[in-house]
């Protein structure tokens, strides 16, 4: 556990060593020490723990964009997710061009399967795509019901109205969280050169009662001409 220390009230304390090791070392030293059922084990909390911070991230931030889309209007969360992806994401775009197809389908991937999703990819001579029926992130949001679609969880993130959903992606229901999607897979793609490679498609994945519904999120990446 730790050597006993006093504590600033004169009272002993015991350092809880085993509470600030890493989970991935302690299945390490588990695997190491032939010891398969609590490496097993381990692997299984990792998971869980990064699961749980990602979760409470994506609520806090779907809290802030519904601040913001309340208190100063629906423009604003869509200028709000621009000058983030616009730091953020360009860069990744500039190595995208760079890459196959099936790599840059591959980073998605990746992505998905730190977020918990449910997807499938596919590869083509000219395309590869990743095709996405239950994303952790945004669409998780409304099969939990907190969004404003829903009153099954007292969390409710906001949703933009149908007129601005249909202009940004073709659908009447569009997520202040999911908003990302057009800006970071289409408008900023377009700006910087990548737009003839890098179709998005929204749904999604979940009606107002948290059931799956065939409306997938696709992306596509083609070869360029």
């Amino acid at each position: 556990m730790g050597e006993i220390k006093q504590g600033k009230e004169g009272k002993k304390m015991k350092e809880r060593r085993d509470l600030n090791k890493k989970v991935a070392d302690l299945a390490i030293e588990s695997l190491n020490a032939g010891n398969q059922k609590d490496a097993e084990k381990y692997i299984l909390q990792l998971e869980q723990e990064g699961y749980a911070i990602k979760d409470l991230l994506v609520d806090m931030v779907h809290g802030l964009l519904t601040y913001i889309g309340k208190t100063y209007g629906e423009e604003k969360v869509t200028e709000g997710w621009e000058y983030a992806a616009e730091q953020f994401w360009t860069p990744a775009i500039e190595q995208f061009k760079t890459m196959e197809p099936i790599e840059v389908i591959s980073a998605f991937a990746a992505f998905h399967r730190g977020l918990g999703s449910e997807f499938k990819v596919e590869e083509g001579e000219d395309k590869a795509t990743i095709t996405i029926s239950g994303c952790g992130s945004g669409a998780k949001l409304l099969k939990e019901g907190k969004c404003e679609n829903s009153d099954r969880h007292p969390i409710n993130g906001g949703i933009f109205s149908k007129e601005k959903s249909c202009k940004m992606c073709g659908k009447d229901m569009i997520t202040y969280y999911c908003v990302h999607g057009p800006v970071m897979y289409t408008q900023l793609p377009e700006k910087y050169g990548y737009g003839d490679q890098m179709k998005y498609e929204y749904g999604r994945q979940y009606d107002d009662d948290g059931n799956q519904v065939d409306e997938c999120c696709q992306l596509t990446i083609s070869k360029k001409q």
